[in-house]
This record gives structure tokens, C-alpha cells and sequence, in this order.
């Protein structure tokens, strides 16, 4: 390299540190308070979209509830709370009817639905055939004719 391409190459140098220094000295007061809005939007954004977010959903909602003493089909689960009486609580709605509170320790909870199970014709009683007494009487012959 030749003694003018280097100072060229130190004069660009120069002009290049003296336009830097130069918008350093013009936006130094101007670069705090642009950091500050900067992480003060930041702050914002974030508290908002936490606002927004819908809490966590119980896993349990959903899920097919029945008693624990007879295994009867109580319905879908669909709130939690808390009774003076029963103390923790689900809130179980049949399809069609309206939301009825059981205490957390008479339910058990499973995914799928599961039917009852069929009678067995063996164990079902047959009605039997009921016979009316023949009563001896002024309506009833009246009836009969």
C-alpha cells in the first residue's frame, strides 16, 4: 500500500468517528429516555397480555362424574366450589337439566362415559298376574249387564 491509500484510508476513518461522535453527542440525552419507554412499553405489553390470559382450566371439567356408594351416572362436570354444609363441592349437569352440587367425596370422576349395565333377564322380577275379588253388589251387577 502507498502512502496516499493510507492516509485516505485514515481521513475516511476520521470522518467516520467525527459523524459518529457527533450523533452520540445529539442523541445521548435523547438514547436514556428512549431506553426508558422502550422498557416501560415493555412493562405494559407484558402486564396486559397477563390480564388477558384466561386462567388455567381445571382438569376435571369435562370429565363424567358418578357416586361412589351405588356407581349412578351423575353427569358432566362443569365448576367446583365450596358448601358450608358439604364443604369441597362439583358442580355436575346432567344433558337437559340443570346444575346440581355433590361433595368431592361421594364422586368419582372418569373420562369416557360408561352405560349402566343391561338387567340380566334371570334377575328381574316378573309382575305378577294380579286378580281384582269378585265383590257381590247392586253396582257391580249393574256393570255386568
Amino acid at each position: 500500500m502507498d502512502y496516499a491509500t493510507k492516509a485516505g484510508l485514515v481521513a475516511g476513518a476520521l470522518v467516520v468517528l467525527c459523524i459518529v461522535w457527533a450523533i452520540w453527542k445529539f442523541f445521548t440525552s435523547l438514547f436514556k429516555y428512549a431506553l426508558i419507554g422502550l422498557v416501560v412499553v415493555a412493562i405494559g405489553v407484558g402486564l396486559t397480555y397477563y390480564r388477558m390470559m384466561p386462567p388455567p382450566k381445571n382438569p376435571a371439567y369435562g370429565k363424567h362424574a358418578y357416586l361412589k356408594e351405588n356407581g349412578k351416572y351423575l353427569g358432566v362436570v362443569e365448576t367446583q366450589g365450596e358448601d358450608n354444609r358439604r364443604g369441597e363441592v362439583w358442580g355436575v349437569r346432567l344433558p337437559g337439566d340443570h346444575l346440581k352440587m355433590y361433595g368431592k367425596s361421594r364422586i368419582e370422576l372418569k373420562e369416557k362415559y360408561e352405560p349402566p349395565p343391561a338387567p340380566s333377564p334371570e334377575l328381574s322380577p316378573t309382575p305378577a298376574a294380579k286378580t281384582l275379588p269378585v265383590r257381590k253388589g247392586k253396582k257391580e251387577d249393574a256393570v255386568r249387564k
